[in-house]
């Protein structure tokens, strides 16, 4: 072969080497199945059962404080004799008050009106002005429950003919009412505890508690009363303080085991 053309053949392949060095990679990547990830079949999630109950609690204890309600009622022809009437008495009834140990603090005036009174003829139905009525209410707070009866009579004697009532109360509730609180928390857990009993079941932890007051202490007021005369030799109304009952209510919502 003449040496151009074995020049020329060899020159061709060089140049076919250098293209083929030089030409872009493609790789054709090796595609494999991926597994897809497992899917555990999940346990459906399993219902808290709760049981509900309410439970009540009530506690006595013997009331510490009392409010009386007394007052004077006077009328005349006109509303200033009727007032001037009802200021002389009131001011003999609060003397009274105060000498039976209750303190000028411890007396509100609750109720101060001045009104026509009229009398009505039947049948017709008219009304024809007879005069004016005055009215003084106090409230007076007292511990010494013990000299109530002796209080209310020494109002009376010098005046005094109205008495709208008498309230006991606790000087602070507060200590009876946790008491009420812990009584209806307890029964509560009775009832929840029979139930579960009941029905084959085991109680668990407490899940909810709310409480509510049914009340403080439960007034025992007297019933409204005019005394129109008093008389030196009548004995002092007889006043019983009795007890006083608190309430409390609470509702649980427990677990079942």
């Amino acid at each position: 072969m003449p040496d151009a053309t074995r020049s020329f053949r060899l020159g061709a392949a060089q140049r076919r080497l250098r293209s083929a060095l030089v030409a872009p990679l493609f790789i054709v990547p090796l595609l494999t199945p991926i597994a897809a990830p497992h899917l555990a079949a999940q346990e459906p999630a399993t219902r808290l059962r709760t049981l509900t109950v309410s439970g009540e609690g009530k506690v006595s204890a013997a009331p510490e404080v009392a409010r009386l309600r007394l007052g004077v009622m006077t009328e005349a022809k006109t509303a200033r004799e009727a007032s001037e009437q009802n200021a002389q008495k009131m001011a003999r009834v609060v003397e009274a008050l105060g000498k039976a140990g209750i303190p000028a603090d411890k007396i509100q005036t609750v109720q101060l009106t001045i009104e026509p009174a009229y009398d009505y003829s039947q049948p017709e139905g008219r009304s024809t002005l007879r005069g004016f009525q005055a009215r003084n209410v106090v409230e007076a707070t007292t511990r010494d429950l013990d000299r109530l009866g002796a209080t209310l009579d020494a109002a009376i004697q010098v005046g005094g003919n109205t008495v709208e009532g008498i309230q006991f109360e606790l000087a602070d509730p507060g200590a009876a009412q946790t008491r009420a609180l812990a009584a209806a928390v307890a029964d509560a857990r009775r009832k929840a505890e029979a139930l579960a009993d009941a029905a084959d079941l085991e109680l668990g932890e407490v899940q909810e508690l709310s409480a509510g007051y049914g009340g403080g202490p439960i007034p025992m007021p007297m019933p409204r009363m005019a005394v129109m005369e008093a008389t030196a030799a009548a004995p002092p109304p007889p006043v019983s303080p009795g007890e006083l009952s608190i309430t409390s209510s609470v509702q649980v919502v427990y677990r079942l085991r």
